[in-house]
């Protein structure tokens, strides 16, 4: 296998930054930095990798934090989806309301597009837009040894995400979960923003949120 993952747990959240390299060229992807600069920043550095995209699932600080920092640092475009825009571009504020720091992205530079497929460190990622948890909210499907999708905070092992903050809405994270996630292999691994992975098969039988 060319490429490997690693997960980063970040910030008081524990959220699960995700680091895909080509063990070739040692080039790399982030998703969700989440918003320990340095952890991150000291990671790539010890790997000797070569960040080349900062991959954000949604907006919210605890996935995004560190986002705009790190693209002025390694000079590498932020994708993530416009529906997320007034999430991303007030983190400062929102970071305020939860008693933490951020900066503001300025600037999406690649904006998602649902179905669309992402060519990265000889990587294929098919995006899945799937929102609810936040309007933007993107899940992203790939294949190393097994099929992977990173999904953010749409999908837990035994729950959903939550729906009650900026732009939620229950009904609308399940159908994008009935619709993006359910109809994807059963072995399919699922990599969530917090806790341990799963997999589509064990949520569909066991998950109660989507009985």
């Amino acid at each position: 296998m060319s490429h490997e993952i690693e997960t980063i747990p970040v910030t008081e959240y524990q959220q699960n930054c995700r680091v895909i390299s080509n063990r070739t060229t040692l080039k790399a992807l982030v998703i969700d930095p989440g918003g320990d600069l340095q952890k991150v920043s000291q990671f790539v550095k010890k790997k000797g990798l070569a960040v080349e995209a900062i991959l954000l699932t949604h907006g919210h600080i605890d996935h995004a934090g560190a986002a705009e920092d790190l693209h002025q640092s390694w000079g590498v475009p932020i994708y993530a989806h416009r529906g997320d825009e007034f999430l991303l571009f007030n983190l400062e504020d929102h970071a305020k309301f939860f008693g933490s720091r951020a900066k503001n992205v300025q600037k999406i530079d690649h904006c998602l597009q649902d179905g669309e497929t992402l060519d990265l460190i000889d990587l294929k990622i098919k995006v899945l837009h799937a929102p609810g948890h936040s309007p933007g909210s993107c899940c992203f499907l790939f294949r190393l040894s097994k099929w992977m999708v990173a999904v953010g905070d749409v999908l837990f092992a035994g729950s959903i995400g939550r729906t009650d903050l900026w732009g939620g809405n229950h009904n609308t994270l399940i159908q994008s979960i009935e619709e993006k996630l359910l109809v994807l292999s059963d072995d399919t691994i699922v990599m969530s923003g917090h806790g341990p992975d799963t997999t589509i098969g064990v949520e569909k039988r066991s998950n109660p949120f989507l009985q």
